[in-house]
This record gives structure tokens, sequence and C-alpha cells, in this order.
């Protein structure tokens, strides 16, 4: 209850709110969320491997919760480094899916990626977070404060039961987080 009590007190700005109100508006389908954690200060695991992981986990999510003959849903990526999100982006597409994120989503938009642009990058990530518990599936690392507390949102719980490839009945909460090395005991201080 504690947990759930103080989520409530967390509540973002009107800038980020009305940049993921925006955003989703743009997406037209229903959407992967992906936390790609490759910026230069990561502790995890390689781009490379993250990469592999991720796309892989993708085709996962695809065959247990996908339509066959219907259309992918559309990946959304949360990182915060341009470049290493490019790629993902050219190996998303090299395996069937479309990747997009903020920047790119509001390219048709110049008044939504002035205003993500405007925003410290701790305030950008609050956009991508809100997209990330919109999202349809997601995936992260659980020793990532962003990921789990994403992973912690979307259980009705308030709390992280573990991968939906695992957990029988996650009550929708349709996330998986992977379990990266030394990272496996950082999530129970959040």
């Amino acid at each position: 209850r504690l947990w759930n009590d103080l989520s409530y007190l967390i509540r973002f700005k009107e800038e980020p709110r009305q940049i993921v109100d925006q955003l989703l508006s743009l997406m037209g389908r229903p959407f992967y969320g992906v936390h790609f954690r490759v910026e230069s200060d990561t502790i995890w695991s390689s781009l490379e491997n993250q990469l592999s992981v991720d796309l892989d986990a993708l085709e996962n999510v695809w065959t247990k919760y996908g339509t066959p003959g219907l259309q992918k849903p559309l990946v959304y990526l949360a990182c915060g480094d341009q470049q290493q999100l490019e790629k993902f982006v050219l190996a998303g597409t090299a395996k069937g899916w479309e990747v997009t994120h903020k920047w790119q989503l509001a390219q048709s938009n110049k008044d939504t990626l002035q205003m993500i642009n405007d925003l410290a990058f701790d305030f950008q990530g609050a956009v991508d977070m809100g997209m990330m518990i919109k999202s349809d599936f997601f995936l992260g690392i659980i020793g990532s404060a962003f990921s789990s507390t994403i992973g912690n949102a979307r259980d009705v719980t308030g709390r992280y039961r573990g991968s939906s490839f695992t957990v029988y009945d996650d009550e929708s909460a349709k996330t998986h987080l992977f379990n990266d090395g030394d990272a496996s005991a950082y999530a129970c201080c959040l």
C-alpha cells in the first residue's frame, strides 16, 4: 500500500504530458515499448547484447500475444542517445519491425519536436516513460530504475511480479524485464 500511495505523489509537469498525448495520437496502431539502455553511462550489457535479446523478445511477444496475418505492432524505443537509436531502427527493420522514437514521431509536427528538444534530459525521459506505460507490451532491464519503475506501474499490484512470459496471470501487465548480470539486486531498493 505504501508503494502505491507514494507513486500517487509523482506527477509529471504539463509539457511532458502534452507531448505524450501528441505522440500517442501520431502512433496510428498498437505498439510495443522497448527501453534500450545503451547511453554512454550504462553499466549493463553491450549494445549488441541488448539489441539481440530485445529483438528475440519482440518475436516472443508477437508469437504469444500477436494475431497472425495482421500487421506487427510498431516498436517505440526509449533511449536518450539518438545515434544508438538508429542502430536499433536498422536492426529492427532487418527483422521485419518498424521502429520509431519520440524524435522520429515528432518530425511531422515541428511544435511537438521543439517541445521535446526544449525539455531537460530527465524530462525527455518522462516522455518515454509515459509512452512505455501506454505500450501494449514493455521490455526493459530489471536493474534500471527507469525500467523497474515502469514495470511496477504497469502491474495492478504496483510491483513487477515477473515476466509476462512466465507468470501465469499477471492481469495484463504485459511486461518483461531482462535480468542483466549484477543489476539483479538493484531493483529491490526501488
